[in-house]
């Protein structure tokens, strides 16, 4: 329960839309209690950030190349972290009038890969918007190098995928040397040596 930890509390959430009214009152009593709430919402969103009940939430929202669907439900932090996936952004018609699944994430591997997923998203100060008290998105002006999320992810994929031939390309090596190596000897000179007396 991140309410019960205060300031210690953390709530990660990425998600298309929310809307249902139960979730943005659970969030505004998370902030009330100190935890930090960060959300990323691509598209709509019925919750103000930054005013008397809402000043520990922070959202933001990253439209790029790439439309995004992702909906990761992260409560804590370290070794108590708990990642949900799911089908469900947090609207109403998705929580009261439709069959929606989310799944719990327990290897640990994923999940470092999917706080690391989410770090970097929330990194992004080229396609990356804030939402002011307002409602308006603004610039995500850090000072820092600019990263846009969306072109990282295609480049470790391809560095991923290049790797992967690579280790492949071994294996076949080694397969091979195994082949024919057998003794110190190639399999021809080992056929070669059936012909001696």
């Amino acid at each position: 329960d991140e309410i019960a930890k205060g300031e210690e509390g953390r709530l990660t959430f990425k998600m298309n839309s929310l809307t249902d009214l139960d979730f943005i009152k659970k969030f505004v009593e998370a902030s009330r209690a100190g935890v930090k709430i960060t959300l990323i919402i691509r598209g709509i969103s019925c919750m103000l950030p930054d005013l008397a009940d809402t000043k520990n939430i922070e959202i933001r929202s990253i439209v790029g190349r790439f439309l995004e669907h992702p909906r990761i439900y992260l409560f804590g932090r370290g070794e108590d972290v708990k990642i949900y996936i799911s089908s469900a952004d947090l609207m109403t018609r998705n929580t009261d009038r439709r069959v929606e699944v989310a799944a719990p994430i327990y290897n640990e591997n994923l999940k470092k890969e999917i706080e690391d997923y989410l770090d970097i998203q929330l990194k992004d100060n080229v396609k990356g918007r804030r939402m002011n008290n307002k409602g308006e998105y603004e610039l995500i002006e850090d000072g820092k190098e600019p990263l846009n999320s969306q072109e990282y992810f295609i480049t470790l994929s391809n560095e991923r995928r290049v790797e992967k031939i690579k280790d492949k390309e071994k294996e076949k090596e080694e397969r091979a040397e195994k082949i024919h190596s057998k003794e110190g000897k190639t399999f021809f000179q080992r056929l070669r040596n059936l012909f001696k007396n």
